[in-house]
C-alpha cells in the first residue's frame, strides 16, 4: 500500500493505492496528488495534462474508491459537469437526445432498489406510463424518455 496526498485544496487527505504503483516523469502535466512514502514519496501519483482542447489525467496506482471518488469530484468540479439527473450513488445515468427528445438510460448498480424523484414527468418506454418519481429494483434499468432540447 502507498499513501498519497491531495495537492488541490487546502485539504490534505491521505488515501491509499495498492496492487501496484509506477514513477511518471509529468513533463508538462501537474500533479493533483502526490505518492507520501516509500521510494517514490513526492512523485506523482495522480496527474493532469493540457491536450488539445481538453485535459487527460493519469493516475500511477491503483487508488481505493474513496480516493477515485475524491479524484472523480474534482475533475467533474473543475469542469462544471453534472449529472442529468439527482440519483442515489450507484445509479448511472446517461442521455442521448434527437430533437425532439431526451432518452435517458438508468441503471442501477447496487444490489437493493432505489427511488428516483424526477424534475419533471417522464415516460418509460416500455409501457409508456408517465412518472414523477421512478423505482429501480437491484441491479435493474430502464430508459426514460423526457422532452428534447431545453
Amino acid at each position: 500500500w502507498v499513501t498519497l496526498r491531495d495537492t488541490c485544496d487546502a485539504r490534505s487527505d491521505v488515501y491509499y493505492g495498492s496492487l501496484w504503483a509506477e514513477q511518471v516523469n509529468i513533463g508538462t502535466a501537474s500533479p493533483i496528488a502526490l505518492f507520501h512514502d516509500h521510494w517514490f514519496a513526492g512523485s506523482p501519483a495522480v496527474t493532469v495534462n493540457a491536450w488539445g482542447q481538453g485535459q487527460a489525467y493519469y493516475v500511477a496506482t491503483q487508488l481505493e474508491d474513496v480516493a477515485w471518488q475524491r479524484v472523480l469530484r474534482q475533475i467533474l468540479d473543475r469542469h462544471q459537469l453534472r449529472s442529468p439527473l439527482d440519483v442515489p450513488e450507484g445509479v448511472e445515468v446517461t442521455v442521448r437526445q434527437s430533437d425532439r427528445q431526451r432518452y435517458y438510460f438508468l441503471l442501477n448498480h447496487r444490489p437493493h432498489p432505489v427511488s428516483i424523484t424526477l424534475p419533471e414527468p417522464m415516460t418509460r418506454l416500455t409501457d409508456q406510463h408517465v412518472l414523477s418519481r421512478i423505482e429501480l429494483n437491484g441491479w435493474d434499468a430502464t430508459v426514460l424518455v423526457g422532452a428534447g432540447e431545453k
